[in-house]
């Protein structure tokens, strides 16, 4: 039966809008501030109706943060803020950023994410966990950082935001998630950013080997299901 497997699934660290930071899982109220967001809301509380209906199954909900790293060419302009500067960069092309830069996010590097995916599994009851390291940075600190691994400075032109519901920062507590489960984000933003294939080219990072993506991978042995 489904209900012997646990459950885990992705909802948004959207859900919590602009509410002040930083954001707690049992106390900060939902503020949704656009359809994804919603939507993701929406998820919640249909997943709270069948924990009522079916008590003993165990559902695990995770909100992630700002999630980056690898393989996110498919995404176009929804990749994250951290793949786009780097391209950026990479194409020699200006970089905008809505007035001042100053919006920050609680990046998370997706192996953390992955990791915490499979530590919430092993967790015994249905349970609601952010996704984030617990450190906000800026847009501009990610150019910061750029401009110091690409050894250059790239024009950057501050424009106006036009969306009305724009959250303005992201910042995880991740109290609970550290003492339910010892789970901690072990990836810094710096770190993060050197994996993206963009600085190959510069010889700025060494290519990940065959040997290496298998010696990281993280092997479970209960069935579970990711939604």
């Amino acid at each position: 039966h489904i209900k012997n497997i646990p459950i885990i699934w992705t909802s948004s660290a959207s859900v919590y809008g602009n509410n002040p930071s930083p954001f707690n899982e049992d106390t900060t109220k939902f503020n949704a501030q656009s359809p994804y967001a919603i939507s993701k809301v929406l998820c919640e509380r249909t997943i709270n109706h069948y924990q009522k209906v079916c008590p003993e199954a165990k559902v695990i909900t995770l909100r992630p943060f700002n999630v980056y790293g690898l393989n996110e060419s498919h995404k176009n302009n929804m990749a994250s803020m951290v793949y786009q500067i780097i391209n950026k960069f990479k194409n020699n092309e200006q970089i905008e950023l809505f007035k001042y830069g100053e919006q920050t996010r609680d990046f998370i590097y997706v192996d953390d994410l992955v990791d915490l995916i499979l530590k919430a599994a092993d967790y015994p009851t249905s349970e609601i966990f952010n996704g984030g390291t617990g450190i906000s940075r800026s847009f501009n600190e990610i150019v910061e950082i750029c401009s110091k691994l690409f050894n250059k400075r790239q024009s950057l032109f501050y424009i106006d935001n036009p969306h009305k519901h724009f959250q303005n920062a992201t910042l995880a507590d991740v109290n609970k998630v550290n003492k339910l489960l010892n789970w901690g984000a072990q990836i810094t933003l710096e770190e993060g950013i050197k994996t993206n294939p963009g600085l190959f080219d510069f010889g700025l990072v060494g290519a990940i080997t065959k040997e290496s993506e298998e010696a990281s991978r993280i092997k479970h042995d209960t069935p579970i299901m990711i939604v």
